[in-house]
């Protein structure tokens, strides 16, 4: 979706949303980091702070981990211990989930490195594969070997179950997907392990269903849930 950040979900631009959630939650500071000056202007109208960050670090390929290490240096000295990400991509969150998330992250700060909020998969990974290109032997006589496309499992183990893709789902472990709800990580995790994650990495299982826009066609169904929200009434600026 071309500007997706700033289509019109529900009277709002759609990075709104995420603002005033986080205004409404119980964290300090709300910063939008951004390199575009539609989103900054937009974003301050709804009462964000503005980081305006190089071009270098904003393309398609850009990684959280530099955006939020910039971030960082620009709070120098006022470090916080946590950082909460709240993607414009989920504009119908619970204020009160995201709440739980930070207490229950404050709660283990001292033990993990992070917080990611999960949900139960509908698809394990245990039955997927990859499609592949290497050479194989033949039983022709003429061709030893032949260049072949052929599957080969993303994972080809599991204790005591040497082909987990052949045995019925329900003996496979439960897994979850990440679902972009909210991901919290320390500063000390970014600044010393040069993550957004570490190696310690607290679940947050969210049991309802979430919906992150990536198309057009996802924006009607988030619109219905938006539209119920308590929030700031302030619509999209002209």
């Amino acid at each position: 979706i071309p500007g997706k950040n700033l289509i019109d979900v529900g009277g709002k631009p759609m990075i709104a949303w995420s603002i005033l959630t986080a205004q409404e939650s119980i964290a300090d500071r709300v910063i939008v980091s951004t390199d575009d000056n539609d989103i900054a202007w937009v974003s301050k109208q709804y009462g964000a702070e503005i980081l305006m960050r190089p071009k270098c670090i904003s393309d398609d390929l850009s990684s959280d981990y530099e955006w939020c290490l910039h971030m960082i240096m620009y709070l120098d000295p006022h470090i916080p211990d946590i950082i909460i990400q709240l993607r414009p991509t989920h504009p119908d969150r619970n204020v009160h989930i995201v709440n739980s998330a930070i207490r229950t992250m404050m709660q283990y700060v001292n033990v993990v490195d992070s917080l990611r909020s999960v949900s139960k998969a509908s698809q394990t990974p245990y039955k997927m594969w990859h499609i592949v290109n290497r050479m194989v032997d033949t039983e022709d006589p003429m061709y030893r070997t032949m260049s072949l496309d052929i599957l080969e499992p993303v994972m080809d183990h599991l204790d005591g179950i040497p082909e987990p893709y052949n045995v019925a789902r329900q003996s496979l472990p439960i897994v979850y997907r990440q679902n972009g709800y909210i991901d919290i990580t320390k500063s000390s995790t970014v600044l010393n392990k040069h993550s957004m994650t570490g190696t310690v990495i607290l679940p947050f299982i969210i049991d309802e269903d979430t919906i992150e826009i990536d198309y057009t066609s996802d924006v009607e169904e988030i619109e219905k849930r938006v539209m119920g929200k308590a929030t700031h009434a302030v619509p999209f600026p002209a």
